[in-house]
């Protein structure tokens, strides 16, 4: 698959909260998970897990994370806060030349010599969702938000909000425009009407509800920096908090291990121990049959006797759940939008699921 010259996704698109209690993570773990944004990587760090790989086949992602792990343990949390937290840095030219020179790898220095624009306004105005963000913060939609109990506008936005998201949902059902503004390709597409949805529908059924389920301004931190372009010290992922810092610095520099790769061929080349907790996030939704027989038979080889896969979907009952039967797992459906039309802070998948083998 082509990426284009940007990462899509500049913060992690799955509730680390509630994946918590299904992971479980012990101090013994191996984990292995896809990379995406990065911020659950180190959440997981911070849960205590004994080694991380995170793994993206975009290299953009893998340069956003080698960004944020270096500015982690070679910057300071002040730093860390200006790049990650207000998303601005006008200094962070110098700061590649006089910091980082030496100690992020040369594909990475050269991305971020060739962006260094992302952090004049925002970097979260930039990436695939980038212009998303950039047309809502002009919407100025955040003040809706504030008070959102008492604010007569805000309940008659959420009105009119259904049926814009409906006409939302036909215009950027096109599977080009969903690619190009949200890095959601054709296949996820298909799948969310294979279940009979449209996009539309699907739209309402994510954001309605979140909306009207979650704290945005207070406790929801993925949908605060989408209305306001940044992070606030109280509403933020858990590696961007300050008392965290030390703690995490400490266990990037020893536990964790970024790759820019595929999932596949890091399961190919492990010769060390098992893994005891896989994420998968969405990525299988993207894939077709011949890949996914591949991975779960990589997935049965490298899977410890009691470890767990998580993954979502944007379908309620994905289709290669079967070929995870056929491998020897069994699928445990966590949630979906039929029992569960608030899942969690995010709510843009339709359905959650825990594989574990059956022995």
């Amino acid at each position: 698959m082509m990426f284009p010259d940007t990462f899509l996704y500049s913060i992690s698109w799955e509730d680390a909260l509630a994946d918590k209690p299904i992971l479980d993570i012990q101090h013994t773990d191996k984990v292995l998970t896809l990379t995406g944004g990065g911020d659950n990587v180190f959440s997981i760090l911070l849960d205590g897990a004994n080694a991380v790989v995170c793994t993206d086949i975009n290299p953009a992602q893998y340069h956003l994370m080698e960004l944020k792990c270096k500015t982690i343990t070679h910057g300071c949390y002040g730093t860390l806060w200006k790049l990650f937290g207000t998303g601005k840095y006008l200094g962070f030219s110098n700061y590649l030349k006089n910091v980082l020179y030496n100690v992020l790898p040369s594909s990475s220095m050269d991305f971020w010599k060739r962006k260094t624009n992302y952090f004049k306004d925002s970097i979260y105005f930039h990436g695939s969702m980038g212009s998303i963000v950039k047309f809502i913060n002009r919407l100025r939609l955040k003040s809706l938000f504030e008070n959102s109990k008492t604010n007569w506008k805000y309940r008659f936005s959420l009105c009119i909000g259904r049926y814009l998201l409906y006409g939302f949902g036909l215009c950027v059902g096109n599977t080009r425009l969903m690619w190009r503004f949200f890095g959601v390709p054709h296949k996820q597409v298909k799948m969310i009407l294979d279940d009979n949805r449209s996009v539309g529908e699907y739209l309402v059924t994510s954001l309605i509800n979140t909306f009207t389920s979650s704290d945005i301004m207070n406790d929801n931190h993925y949908y605060y920096v989408i209305l306001n372009g940044c992070f606030s010290k109280n509403n933020c992922p858990e590696y961007l908090k300050e008392h965290n810092y030390i703690n995490l610095r400490n266990r990037v520099t020893n536990r964790l291990t970024n790759v820019n790769d595929s999932i596949i061929n890091v399961l190919r080349q492990n010769n060390t121990d098992k893994f005891d907790k896989i994420i998968l996030m969405d990525h299988m939704d993207w894939m077709d049959e011949t890949y996914v027989r591949k991975l779960c038979s990589l997935l049965k080889t490298n899977l410890s006797h009691n470890g767990k896969i998580i993954f979502r979907s944007s379908s309620l009952f994905p289709w290669y759940i079967d070929i995870f039967t056929i491998h020897g797992f069994n699928s445990i459906n966590i949630s979906n939008h039929l029992d569960n039309p608030y899942m969690d802070r995010i709510n843009t998948y339709a359905s959650f699921w825990v594989v574990e083998h059956l022995n």
